[in-house]
């Protein structure tokens, strides 16, 4: 049967395009089920015949080494063809692929040119990307006002990085005039889609009043929030705010968990060291024994675009609500 199954393929192409995409479709459904064979065999014709997302299946299976005789070459081909036909997906991919680490200058141009076709068909990822290319100089001339926007275009897509990174440059006012309330309400969607340092960074705009009312407590949410993640610093900073009890009810115990944490990441800290060893021995041994078994949750860091519901209001502060992961509504909620 698979012999014959190429030939019959063929005949079903050349009498119909609709039988073309559908089996385009049947081989991309392969290729998602891990039927990497079944999904080479049946693009081959479609991918020949012009197909971009065939072309696309193709691909994918020469760049990840799933292809019979796959190569870096092959992939390159079947990319371009299914770029240039204008597959949004192909053109995101296409230059991801390009812009590996030590990829030359002119992979590295040809990679934004195709994430530029991409986001200018509204394929957030690739408006991100364009972004990042233009703060790092890396295949176009480095500019902090082309990077503010293209971030900005993702932001407005729901892309959550894209609004942390959009918010930084707004609070060090790099390509966009500084303005602080805005850096707030960008890192504050970011941190309520649950991105770790976008809630490390709206923690201590919380705590200092920088573009929100000031409230310890909040930052001292988020920080807990951030630090449960697995945020270095927030764990450093979340047991600086339980051993001084800012924002939060003090607890040594619980401070010198979160120290040990960090110190453990590589965070060290004398004045949080000498607290440590302040404590008596079963409290030190209690906040050893929470350290040990602390287990970082899963931070959001998505690849999709995310459609938060509402903006976030830049003259209130945030307040997390208590679930694992906070909502994208943006609503304050009252602590506690």
């Amino acid at each position: 049967m698979k012999s014959i199954l190429p030939g019959l393929v063929a005949v079903f192409f050349a009498g119909s395009g609709l039988a073309q995409v559908d089996i385009a479709r049947t081989a991309w459904d392969a290729l998602v089920r891990g039927e990497y064979a079944r999904a080479a065999e049946l693009a081959g014709p479609p991918a020949r015949a012009g197909d971009p997302r065939a072309a696309l299946v193709l691909a994918r299976l020469h760049a990840s080494g799933q292809a019979p005789g796959a190569s870096r070459q092959e992939a390159v081909r079947w990319y371009r063809l299914a770029a240039d036909k204008g597959d949004m997906l192909a053109q995101l991919e296409f230059g991801v692929f390009l812009a590996q680490p030590g990829a030359s200058a002119k992979d590295r141009k040809t990679a934004a040119d195709y994430f530029e076709k991409a986001a200018a068909q509204g394929q957030a990822d690739a408006a991100y990307n364009l972004g990042l290319v233009y703060s790092g100089g890396n295949g176009r001339r480095q500019s902090w006002s082309e990077a503010a926007k293209w971030l900005a275009v993702a932001a407005d897509k729901g892309h959550v990085e894209a609004s942390y990174n959009l918010g930084v440059l707004y609070s060090e006012g790099l390509g966009v005039a500084r303005d602080k309330k805005t850096a707030a309400r960008l890192i504050g969607k970011a941190a309520s889609a649950g991105y770790a340092d976008a809630q490390f960074d709206y923690a201590i705009m919380a705590m200092t009043g920088e573009g929100v009312r000031a409230d310890p407590a909040v930052g001292a949410l988020w920080l807990k929030s951030a630090a449960e993640k697995g945020n270095v610093l927030a764990q450093n900073r979340y047991a600086r705010a339980l051993s001084g009890g800012v924002g939060v009810a003090r607890d040594e115990v619980a401070a010198a968990k979160w120290h040990l944490i960090a110190r453990r990441a590589g965070l060290s800290d004398p004045r949080l060291d000498l607290m440590l060893e302040a404590l008596a021995p079963d409290d030190r041994a209690k906040a050893r024994r929470l350290a040990q078994s602390f287990t970082p949750e899963t931070a959001l860091k998505p690849r999709l675009a995310i459609k938060p519901k509402t903006a976030l209001a830049p003259e209130k502060s945030l307040v997390p609500t208590k679930t694992r992961n906070p909502k994208t509504d943006f609503r304050p909620e009252p602590a506690g």
